[in-house]
C-alpha cells in the first residue's frame, strides 16, 4: 500500500478560491485509490491503529507548546530559534519574532515568510546551521548584520562562530549562495512570493 501512495502522481492542475470546482479525471482517480486504501484495505492494520492514536499538532499547539518549553527551560524568546516554512508555523513564528527571537523560514509559503525576520532559500539546510550559530554567538543583531552582507568575499573572510561550518557552506554552494533575506515590511510580500515559488519548485521537483 505505501508503494501504491508514493506511486501516485500528483495533478497539475491548479484552483481559485471562491470559483466552482470539477475535478479532473486523474484526480478523480487518485482520490478514488486513496479512499480504497485508507477507508478499506487499511481498516485493521496496526498502520490504521498508529494513525487513529496520533495528535495531530495545529497551530496553537504549537504556540502553546512553544511557551510550555520556555517555561520549564528558562529560556527567553530571544534565546530561541524556530525554523517554519509552513502555514501552521506562521502563528509560533510570528512569537517568537516579536520576542526578538530568530523566527526562520525555510523554503516557507507566504504565510510563513510573514511570520519570519530571516528567510532562506536553499536546497540544503547548511545555511541554517550557519546563521544558528551565528545567532547564539551574538543574538539576533549579528544574524541581521551577517544577511545584510550576504556576499562570497564578506562570508570568505567573516570573523564568524564556526569557521568550518561557514566554509561547508560556501563550498556546497559554489556558484550561487543560497538566497538569505533579513524581513521587513518594505520586502515581506516580494521575498514571500519568491520563497512561495521556489518552495512549489523544490517540493515539487522531489516528489517526482
Amino acid at each position: 500500500m505505501a508503494k501504491e501512495i508514493v506511486e501516485l502522481k500528483m495533478p497539475r492542475d491548479k484552483y481559485e478560491l471562491d470559483v466552482p470546482l470539477e475535478l479532473s479525471s486523474a484526480e478523480t482517480r487518485m482520490i478514488s485509490a486513496l479512499d480504497d486504501i485508507f477507508l478499506n484495505r487499511l481498516s485493521g492494520t496496526a498502520a490504521a491503529d498508529m494513525i487513529s492514536n496520533t495528535v495531530s499538532v495545529g497551530a496553537n499547539e504549537k504556540a502553546y507548546a512553544l511557551l510550555d518549553i520556555r517555561k520549564s527551560t528558562q529560556v527567553d524568546l530571544d534565546g530561541t530559534i524556530y525554523v517554519g516554512g509552513d502555514i501552521i508555523d506562521y502563528q509560533v513564528m510570528d512569537l517568537v519574532k516579536d520576542g526578538n527571537g530568530l523566527s526562520l523560514s525555510f523554503n516557507g509559503s507566504e504565510f510563513a515568510v510573514h511570520g519570519a525576520n530571516v528567510a532562506v532559500l536553499s536546497k540544503d539546510c547548511t545555511v541554517v546551521a550557519v546563521l544558528a550559530a551565528e545567532f547564539y554567538s551574538t543574538g539576533i543583531q549579528g544574524v541581521f548584520d551577517l544577511v545584510d552582507n550576504w556576499n562570497r568575499d564578506y562570508l570568505k573572510n567573516a570573523d564568524c562562530p564556526d569557521r568550518n561550518l561557514m566554509d561547508r557552506m560556501l563550498a556546497l554552494n559554489p556558484r550561487k549562495l543560497p538566497e538569505v533575506y533579513r524581513i521587513t515590511r518594505g520586502n515581506v510580500g516580494d521575498v514571500a512570493a519568491k520563497s512561495n515559488a521556489f518552495r512549489k519548485r523544490w517540493m515539487y521537483r522531489k516528489k517526482n
